[in-house]
């Protein structure tokens, strides 16, 4: 049950990153436009948005949480060896 919760609490904070991340490219282009209507000079300050490695298979997923779960198992199921 608690890994369930904390996949869907996973889930839903890749959805709020996302939604963050269409606010802010949004408001920035916004910014970009109201400026060139205003007539401000431009500065040389660029948005850089840097992409993290992803996980994009479910081997990669199931290593990261092993990993992530292994002093729990560890402590809580000191007999499981398959993991």
């Amino acid at each position: 049950m608690e890994i369930k919760k904390t996949r869907q609490q996973r889930m839903l904070e890749g959805r709020n990153d996302n939604a963050l991340l269409i606010h802010l490219l949004s408001t920035w282009k916004d910014l970009k436009r109201i400026r060139a209507q205003q007539a401000y000079t431009s500065t040389n300050i660029k948005l850089q948005i840097l992409k993290t490695n992803e996980i994009v298979t479910a081997d990669e997923w199931q290593d990261e949480v092993r990993r992530y779960f292994a002093p729990i198992y560890d402590i809580l199921i000191p007999d499981l060896t398959h993991l």
